[in-house]
């Protein structure tokens, strides 16, 4: 009896190994997407970097690659003549290096250290990355949003997934930066809900550097021996006892400006979420922490990949379904049948983790199209809101744009269907 026991534990181990290349009849994903983020201290390993090469090159075409943010070290890319000019151009060539004879998409988005940490030459450090990406691996619009713009901007990397990027280090910044494309702050979040919208049909990947929750030290989450030896969080060597646990207690409960607790992120957190409402399966891709995480909350899915360069503590706990601080990145694989996966990668282990996130039906226009056309509409009705999706609000919404008939805008209304293709001859 345990030696039956024994094998059908193995045959289901099997089963379930395989279970994957059975589904996809063993001819790998249609496309995929790596995440990584701070990659601007990658060049300080030895295999990181040459480990996703290899993934790229094995991808070819039918991939992208997103650097989440925090690409130079160590404090954005200034000119030539600025004394940190030599470790920053290593710092960013080490990446460039290896998309030179790349056949897919290259995003890559800002973070804080692109922005000089937030310095009054932070424009500045911007546009010069942007300007030497682009000059450098002869492509156009790579470096994104432009200019240091907030976005979102849209790629569309097949007809069925697109990217919506946002340099979310915008929102902190409190010195010089670009308002183009945008009246101000509400119209940010505004431009980011028409961006969902637009692409409800397709599977989305919302690309910023900065995560809506965390096990990591922004999320206010340390390690024991962090209450006692706070400065270790600077130097690996400072065992110098100090009440640490008022720092951490501090970051946790109020938080710093890049902290989670922060009012002014909080504020960031509650407007993209309210963005997001009514929307489903959508895949948040983010950085910020120095390393990997992915949890989920109703269809939001939302991904950690911080750890390309440096990495730091995350807590073990519920607030995510996988948590790692070993130095990785992450890929997101599309299959033919809808199906989205998510896979980690470590430098020591390869694969630590997949899971499968969704199934969402290909985007495919003419199909669409095709369903629509046949659909008889004749006495038929519809319920609906005017303008419901966009006067619909929160109190973050209410306290930017004001309550002004808001309510009465929401009120359902039953209205009769009018076909345009056989009304008076198709109008």
């Amino acid at each position: 009896m345990i030696r039956k026991n024994s094998i059908l534990k193995v045959l289901i181990q099997v089963i379930l190994m395989y279970a994957p290349c059975a589904v996809y009849g063993q001819t790998g994903p249609d496309y995929s997407v790596f995440l990584l983020g701070g990659s601007g201290s990658a060049y300080l390993q030895d295999s990181l970097l040459p480990m996703l090469a290899g993934k790229l090159a094995e991808a070819g075409k039918n991939s992208a690659v997103i650097f989440l943010g925090d690409n130079v070290q160590p404090r954005g890319l200034p000119d030539s003549t600025d004394h940190t000019w030599e470790p920053a151009h290593t710092s960013l060539m080490t990446q460039l290096r290896i998309l030179q004879n790349y056949q897919g998409e290259i995003i890559f988005i800002p973070g804080p250290d692109d922005w000089a940490r937030g310095r009054k030459d932070g424009l500045e450090y911007v546009k010069n990355q942007r300007k030497y990406i682009e000059d450098y691996l002869d492509k156009k619009d790579v470096f994104l949003p432009k200019k240091g713009r907030p976005g979102p901007e849209e790629i569309h990397l097949t007809e069925d997934i697109v990217v919506i990027a946002i340099d979310s280090w915008w929102w902190f910044h409190e010195n010089e930066k670009s308002y183009a494309d945008i009246e101000d702050e509400a119209d940010f979040f505004v431009q980011i809900e028409d961006a969902i919208s637009r692409n409800r049909n397709r599977k989305i990947i919302f690309a910023a550097n900065h995560p809506l929750y965390s096990s990591g030290n922004y999320g206010g989450h340390f390690a024991a021996v962090d209450n006692l030896f706070p400065l270790l969080l600077v130097n690996k060597a400072l065992y110098i006892p100090l009440p640490g646990f008022l720092y951490t207690g501090f970051r946790k409960f109020l938080g710093g400006k890049q902290d989670l607790a922060h009012p002014q992120y909080k504020l960031l957190k509650e407007a993209l979420m309210e963005s997001f409402e009514g929307h489903s399966d959508i895949i948040y891709a983010s950085a910020h922490e120095q390393n990997l995480q992915y949890g989920h909350r109703d269809s939001l899915y939302q991904i950690i990949s911080g750890s390309s360069g440096s990495t730091g503590y995350v807590a073990q706990n519920d607030k995510m379904e996988f948590a790692s601080a070993k130095n990785g990145f992450a890929e997101l694989d599309f299959y033919k049948n809808g199906d989205v996966w998510l896979e980690f990668l470590t430098m020591e282990e390869g694969e630590v983790f997949r899971t499968k996130l969704f199934n969402k039906p290909v985007y495919e226009k003419d199909r669409i199209e095709q369903f629509l056309s046949e659909i008889d509409y004749s006495d038929s009705t519809v319920t609906t809101y005017p303008n419901g999706e966009k006067y619909q609000a929160g109190k973050l919404k209410r306290v930017f744009f004001g309550d002004n008939y808001r309510d009465e805008w929401v009120i359902p209304v039953e209205v009769p269907v009018f076909d345009f293709k056989n009304e008076q001859g198709e109008l």
